[in-house]
Parts: structure tokens; C-alpha cells; sequence
């Protein structure tokens, strides 16, 4: 009876140990796993891959939105544009050309808030209603997502990889160029091209619909390709 009573004292200590390191290594996989989705990513770390993304934000204003979809197409590129909810619901006929043109569409929430300031709920709410809109008028479901203001947290970015986008912001911002002239967003953004590079632009920059043909070319001048994110992600797989 000794001896049965302290086999099973054995027995027991071991199931105990299993499950206190299964539970361990449970808990450093999704530690890892967490970790790895926490960052959005900002540029693809390649080399060499020789492609760049471009990106362009429509807020309220889309001035210019007809001139860049031209100038896209005749140079035969295709872009990335974050959109919001909003504008989409208003703007159908608008967010379908950018489709029809070869480009994407990107996840940029539904109404443009601080999602710092939100609760879980409504962070998730207002990626989730991006895409319902996006499905409902032109049956298309986005796979990047890009925060407001480029502002974000852990629980922003988990809440956009349990809605399977990939969080997406910039490493060159061409808002950041003081620019006069077309010329100015030219000679700014040219010297800080890498590989992988993600571009963000406004479609409203009262510079742009000048300044991109030209941008475009000296970029082609640097052997580097533009894509979408989409497809400069894959890169990564």
C-alpha cells in the first residue's frame, strides 16, 4: 500500500511538472506571437528587393484624386490608398475607380478618431465597419489596415490582426517635406528611397498631381518597382 501510495505520489508530481511546462511554453509562444504583431510594420527589412510602396491617404478632401489616378495609370503603377468609412459611403463611384484602376484600398477606419482615446470595443468597431462598407459598395474586403494619425498601441494593432489585416504605416513621409514647389517633393523624398520603402502621400498635397510623374520617374531612375503594400508584404512569406 507504501509503495502504491508513493508511485502515485510520483505519478502525480510528474503530470504536475508537465503541465506547469506545457503551460510555460504555451505562454512563451504566444509572448512570441504577440510580440511579432505588436509592431506595425513600416518598411519591408529586405535586401535586395528593389521594391517600394506607394501609399496615399483620402480624408476629407480627395482635390486631385482624378489627376493622380491618371497619372497612375498612364505610368502604369499601382498604388495603395487609405481610405475612411465615411468618405467611402459617400464617395462609391470614386472608391470603385481607385479598384478599377489596378490599385487597393486600405483599411483607414471608419470615421479618422484617435484610437488612443477609444475603448476595446469601439477600436473594434471602427475597423470592423470599414469593412462591412467596403464589402456592401464594392464587395471588396481590404487586407491592410492603417491607424489614424499613424497613432497606435498593442491593443490597436491586435484588434486589427483579430479582423486579419496587417497594420501598415510609412518609413518616408512626404507630408514631412516643406515643399513650394513640385520640385521640393522631388528633391526631398528622392534621397531617403530604400529598399522596401513604404511612401505615404495625401492626395490632397496641393503639390502632388506635378510633383508625382516627376517623383515616379526619378524613382524608376533608382531601379527600384512600385507596388501596393499587398504585394510588397508578400516579399516578407
Amino acid at each position: 500500500m507504501i509503495w502504491l501510495n508513493t508511485n502515485k505520489r510520483k505519478l502525480i508530481k510528474c503530470f504536475l511538472i508537465i503541465i506547469v511546462l506545457s503551460g510555460s511554453l504555451s505562454f512563451v509562444y504566444n509572448q512570441l506571437a504577440y510580440t511579432e504583431q505588436d509592431e506595425p510594420v513600416y518598411f519591408v527589412d529586405l535586401f535586395p528587393i528593389n521594391k517600394i510602396a506607394f501609399t496615399f491617404e483620402i480624408l476629407w478632401e480627395e482635390e486631385g484624386l482624378t489627376e493622380i489616378l491618371e497619372i497612375l495609370e498612364e505610368k502604369e503603377v499601382s498604388a495603395t490608398f487609405f481610405i475612411t468609412g465615411n468618405w467611402l459611403e459617400k464617395n462609391p463611384e470614386k472608391a470603385k475607380r481607385i479598384v478599377l484602376k489596378g490599385n487597393e484600398i486600405g483599411n483607414h477606419t471608419y470615421s479618422h478618431p484617435s484610437l488612443l482615446k477609444l475603448a476595446e470595443a469601439d477600436i473594434y468597431k471602427e475597423i470592423a465597419s470599414f469593412a462591412k462598407i467596403a464589402q456592401e459598395n464594392l464587395e471588396y474586403y481590404p487586407q491592410v489596415f492603417r491607424p489614424p494619425y499613424g497613432e497606435y498601441n498593442n491593443l490597436v494593432v491586435e484588434m486589427a490582426a483579430q479582423q486579419n489585416y496587417s497594420t501598415v504605416l510609412w518609413s518616408i513621409n512626404a507630408k514631412e517635406c516643406t515643399a513650394e514647389n513640385s520640385n521640393d517633393i522631388v528633391n526631398c523624398l528622392v534621397p531617403k528611397l530604400h529598399d522596401g520603402a513604404i511612401i505615404n502621400f495625401e492626395v490632397s498635397d496641393s503639390h502632388m498631381v506635378q510633383a508625382l510623374p516627376e517623383i515616379i520617374s526619378s524613382i524608376r531612375k533608382e531601379d527600384y518597382q512600385i507596388v501596393t503594400v499587398s504585394k510588397l508584404l508578400k516579399e516578407k512569406n
